[in-house]
């Protein structure tokens, strides 16, 4: 592939195409290039293939500059979670999180073959999910692993043929928890590795794995390795075909050890090194080395393991992300912001700016509309030039983890982050924050809110408690009670006198209210999953199993049903983000995502009558977060496949101007008296939805 450059190659992504890149309809940029699942350098070392669920991102791995985005599949979806290169780099193979593989000519640009893996076909536990890809050292094997079973089909890359089926006696079980597992094979193509759980006490939720080495036809396992039990993170043979390395991927107690190959005796244990993840690689000389990630540290170090020599260190002020680490001499870390690269030939770290991004947990327009601000997993709160979204953002990156972003009051965009037992609030772009307040435990990551208009902060910790401040005084305003398990999500109303707390287990959700330092006791939230205010908080948008409901906080009571489809119901489909529009006129969802569903549906529904009036695709995976623009004329979602879309929805809407409260359904004196009457919706005949 050295001489001959890839046909799409031919038309170069430009910095000022990335927002616009094959946007779906009525979207009008999307902000981000899509988080980080897996990366491979080119055997050739002239390419960087980056996997994200919106495409295959090419960079010249030299300057890191970007090449070309690979949208592998119909529709604009990739979902891409594995990458792996042949040996002579004429070909690539994907892997999805949908359970998809491909292969690649990468010269042409064309397909060579695809397989669908569908081991336990379980929707909402998401089973298909690729975890590793590896091809043979001679390129007539492709190796497949999934996320949430141990099974390894092993595949003819040019037919997709299945040649064999490693760990077929543990097809059927259920895993809950996605692990990456890792595969690798001998140098003479004639072995392969790969993790296995416990024989004695298989588990469906393992906390120890143990290695299997099998021959590549799958009729004979050559070695189990239990003397390792670690969560598996990466496997590597030496070049000489001696030795077998393994890394683990455990808090703060990752293993490192290495076998003789032939006696299958433990060669070498290394040192607790207390990292979190450790990929292993071999040099071409034979050489063991080490990437140990230190995630609570936001560092990795590289060592010389033969010689238990640290070669490098790598520190970022924020998350650590995916790391690809080859010949024992190449890293790729991703770093929140850029990548940050090492080589032989540059043996020096240097760093390149990207637009990969964690998902948005939360969102907010400026008051001018000019700025859209989200604050991402994994740290860091990213200002966006709206008016010109290929700009690369401003970076706010305050102390601590856990940003939200809130409304702005004043003009002013409010964030919070934690750090432990503090929890502190800022003005987005000012280095000081304006509040510290420490609890007496830390609180549940996701379960903080602040509201600017009343300049109140919400807690709540893993016991159920919620304690609220009062912002200013740095003085606690009252306590609640309030769950019996961890609380996930505090949302206040618009005006700050209504808190609403979500435990992990339930539906479980219940209202406070703030002014009187108690809880609304008719509030339905056993069945309630996630909740939206209205703009005048006088309504609670809500999301139960079988429908969408409206609720009336003043009046305690339903003020109209949206009853979901049997596939809604069917599916599990929850919506996991829920958004008023400024006029109260209207309100956003957008579901979880699903097997089988090409792109998350955003959906813009009319509220006084529970009418669909458009429906928005285009995110790979769920949507954790929606925003409508003050002016009405824009919905931002921010989704959890790393990127943000921005949707015209001016021809949906009527103009909101001079509108304050939401025109929705006013109860009479008739409806009051009639206590029958709780679905308005199916009594003004807008309850039912018509169109999907």
């Amino acid at each position: 592939m050295q001489n001959r450059k890839p046909a799409l190659f031919q038309d170069r992504v430009r910095h000022d195409d990335v927002s616009r890149y094959a946007l779906p309809d009525e979207a009008v940029a999307r902000l981000g290039q899509g988080n980080v699942w897996d990366m491979a350098i080119s055997p050739s070392g002239e390419y960087l293939a980056v996997g994200t669920p919106c495409g295959l991102w090419w960079y010249e791995f030299s300057t890191m500059s970007r090449v070309a985005l690979w949208n592998l599949e119909a529709g604009g979806v990739a979902r891409i979670a594995a990458v792996s290169f042949s040996p002579d780099g004429e070909l690539i193979a994907t892997g999805g999180y949908d359970g998809l593989v491909k292969v690649w000519d990468i010269p042409r640009g064309a397909p060579v073959s695809k397989m669908e893996r569908w081991e336990n076909h379980n929707q909402l536990l998401r089973q298909n999910e690729i975890s590793r890809l590896a091809f043979s050292p001679d390129g007539q094997m492709l190796a497949v692993s999934g996320r949430r079973d141990y099974i390894v089909d092993i595949l003819r890359p040019d037919t997709g043929e299945t040649l064999a089926k490693i760990n077929s006696e543990h097809q059927m079980e259920v895993r809950y928890c996605a692990l990456t597992r890792p595969v690798a094979f001998s140098p003479d193509n004639l072995l392969i590795a790969c993790a296995s759980p416990d024989d004695a006490n298989p588990s469906s939720e393992p906390t120890e794995e143990c290695i299997s080495v099998w021959d590549v036809s799958g009729s004979e396992r050559v070695a189990y390795l239990t003397d390792y039990r670690d969560v598996l993170y990466s496997l590597a043979f030496s070049p000489c075909g001696r030795f077998l390395a393994a890394g683990g991927h455990r808090k703060g107690k990752a293993k490192l050890k290495v076998w003789s190959i032939g006696s299958w005796q433990l060669h070498r244990s290394h040192p607790d090194m207390g990292a979190d993840r450790i990929i292993v690689s071999y040099s071409t000389g034979n050489v063991l080395c080490a990437a140990a990630v230190f995630d609570g540290k936001n560092t990795v170090e590289v060592w010389d393991v033969e010689h238990t020599e640290n070669l490098y260190t790598l520190k970022n002020d924020g998350e650590i992300g995916a790391v690809h680490f080859a010949k024992g001499t190449q890293l790729v870390a991703d770093c929140f912001h850029d990548f940050r690269v090492r080589t032989d030939e540059n043996p020096h770290t240097r760093a390149f700016a990207h637009l990969h991004t964690g998902f948005a947990e939360s969102l907010v327009f400026s008051s001018d509309e000019k700025t859209l601000a989200s604050a991402h997993r994994g740290g860091g709160i990213r200002l966006w030039d709206v008016d010109v979204p290929s700009k690369a953002p401003r970076i706010f990156h305050p102390p601590g983890t856990g940003h939200r972003v809130y409304a702005p009051a004043s003009g002013k965009i409010h964030a919070t982050s934690r750090d432990e037992n503090t929890v502190n609030v800022w003005e987005v772009g000012i280095n000081t924050p304006l509040a510290q307040i420490t609890l007496e435990k830390p609180p549940s990551y996701g379960a903080v809110a602040y509201s600017a208009k009343t300049q109140r902060l919400g807690c709540g910790d893993d016991n159920g408690t919620i304690s609220v401040w009062e912002v200013p005084h740095g003085e606690r305003r009252c306590t609640f009670t309030a769950h019996t398990t961890e609380i996930v999500n505090l949302v206040f109303s618009p005006n700050g006198k209504y808190l609403v707390s979500l435990a992990n287990y339930g539906p479980d959700s219940r209202l406070w209210d703030i002014e009187r330092g108690e809880e609304i006791p008719d509030f339905p939230g056993n069945r309630i999953e996630f909740v939206g205010f209205s703009p005048c908080s006088a309504l609670i948008v809500g999301d139960t199993e079988k429908e969408i409901l409206l609720w009336d906080v003043e009046r305690c009571e339903t003020r109209l049903t949206i009853p979901k489809p049997e596939s809604w119901i069917h599916n599990g489909l929850w919506q996991m983000a829920l958004a008023f529009s400024p006029c109260g006129r209207y309100f956003a969802s957008a579901p979880w995502w699903e097997l089988g569903m090409a792109r998350v549906p955003v959906r813009l529904w009319r509220a006084a009558t529970g009418e669909i009036l458009a429906t928005f695709r285009g995110h790979a995976r769920d949507v954790a977060a929606l925003a409508f623009s003050p002016e009405g004329s824009r919905l931002a979602s921010g989704g959890c496949d790393g990127t943000i879309l921005l949707w015209d929805i001016t021809p949906y809407v009527e103009s909101a101007h001079g509108t304050s409260l939401p025109d929705i359904l006013p109860l009479t004196r008739e409806d009051e008296g009639d206590a029958g009457v709780r679905d308005l919706g199916a009594r003004l005949g807008g309850g039912r939805l018509s169109r999907f």
